[in-house]
């Protein structure tokens, strides 16, 4: 026997769906206002920062540790590695990072880039 969806039934599924697209768009609806990126280098067992900056301003950075040379870009509320001198460049391939608690690592250069600040509630898939 078969029976037809109520209209509370209508009323679940439209809510569960609102909820679903609005937790979705929620990270791209806050902004990048007040993210910072740090950038730290590990040598000889400590970590030193050498960079923190806001995300939202555009600009392209030069570093070298443990003989790596990195080239790091902030650009439109984003950061990547653009160029690396180490032979696998993970770093380079692991794409752009835009939400607080998101990380890249060169691990040959013991440099990691950082993104923190902000409201600290952003979804972070990577």
């Amino acid at each position: 026997m078969r029976t037809r969806p109520t209209v509370l039934d209508l009323i679940i599924i439209i809510a569960v769906v609102l909820l679903a697209l609005a937790l979705f768009l929620l990270p791209f609806l806050i902004g990048n206002e007040g993210k910072e990126v740090s950038v730290t280098a590990k040598s000889g067992g400590a970590s030193v920062a050498i960079y923190e900056g806001a995300l939202t301003e555009n600009k392209r950075l030069e570093f070298e540790n443990n003989g790596i040379k990195l080239t790091v870009v902030i650009e439109d509320g984003e950061v990547y590695v653009a160029e690396s001198s180490c032979d696998d460049r993970v770093c380079v391939h692991s794409g752009k990072i835009s939400l607080s608690g998101q990380s890249i690592i060169c691990a040959p250069a013991g440099i990691v880039i950082n993104i923190g600040g902000g409201d600290g509630d952003d979804i972070s898939a990577g």
